[in-house]
């Protein structure tokens, strides 16, 4: 929980108690292709991407429409959020406009997919569940008489290991995570990356640790453990991310809220987070609590 988070280039939830942020890149949609050719970091405006195949005929770009947000990502961990300003389908080429701080270069064959982003988060001085979209719109107030909202992110307690030796081969190389290269690539040696460090052996050793004392169940992930490493792509990035960010297979969510009616609350306490005017407990509306659980999809396979 925290006071001020910085989401998608722009500082979020300035009242918010606590927040959470799903983003769901490629639903059921048409709109994902590939770089074809490399994109510089910074000053490029122009993505060069691969016609899709399955699109009308004559059509190359299906799916990708002006204003829409693109995310674009590569296998190293590298990854930035783009605004398409216009298309040309025929060329299969998009121009884009970036945040001053996009600066990772991308090679041919990064990933370009449509992106939404929903981040969610408790305005603690209006008590109002609020969302924003992670574009430039203003936030929209969903529920009122929220007065608590909690997630807890819960998390594979085993690091990611090799299934395969390097160097790489076609499929899987891991239990979960990126594959290591066998070439060194920048700023890592050759047989490491954010997830992965050179043991000396063909099979890298993982750089996370074991949680929950060896246990095989999932286990709750705390604050600390998603704030400080190891970063993904590299410590140095702009959008760097905690490489226990991996780790994630269930979120639960814990909201609260309370009658709106200040006649049917008690006095704050146990029973009422904020009091009321009440003073006959026969009249009494307590707040209610619920908890559910939600899986990022395709991470819970086998649980």
């Amino acid at each position: 929980m925290r006071d001020q988070v910085q989401v998608a280039g722009r500082s979020a939830a300035p009242a918010g108690l606590s927040l959470a942020s799903e983003a769901n890149a490629s639903q059921t949609t048409a709109a994902q292709t590939m770089l074809s050719a490399d994109l510089a970091p910074a000053s490029s405006l122009t993505l060069q991407v691969k016609a899709q195949t399955d699109c009308p005929p004559g059509v190359n770009l299906c799916g990708f429409t002006t204003d829409m947000q693109v995310l674009v990502y590569d296998a190293t961990g590298n990854h930035d959020v783009l605004t398409i300003t216009s298309l040309i389908d025929d060329a299969a080429q998009m121009a884009i406009s970036r945040p001053a701080d996009a600066a990772a270069a991308y090679a041919a064959g990064a990933r370009v997919i449509e992106a939404v982003s929903h981040t969610y988060y408790l305005k603690t001085d209006t008590s109002q569940l609020m969302r924003y979209d992670g574009a430039a719109n203003i936030d929209v107030a969903l529920v009122d008489h929220v007065v608590g909202l909690r997630f807890d992110s819960y998390g594979e307690p085993q690091p990611p290991t090799m299934l395969q030796p390097l160097p790489e081969v076609a499929g899987p190389g891991t239990t979960y995570g990126p594959k290591p290269s066998s070439i060194a690539v920048a700023p890592y040696a050759a047989g490491e990356n954010c997830v992965f460090m050179n043991d000396g052996s063909p099979t890298p050793a993982p750089r996370l640790a074991t949680l929950g004392a060896g246990a095989t169940t999932l286990v709750r992930l705390t604050a600390a453990q998603l704030t400080d490493g190891p970063w993904c792509p590299d410590a140095t990035s702009a959008n760097r991310w905690d490489a226990d960010l991996l780790r994630v297979r269930k979120i639960a969510v814990t909201l609260r809220v309370e009658t709106a009616a200040a006649a049917l609350r008690g006095p704050a306490g146990v029973l009422f987070s904020h009091g009321g005017t009440s003073s006959t407990a026969s009249m009494w509306v307590p707040d209610q609590e619920l908890t559910f659980q939600i899986s990022p999809r395709n991470l819970n396979l086998g649980r």
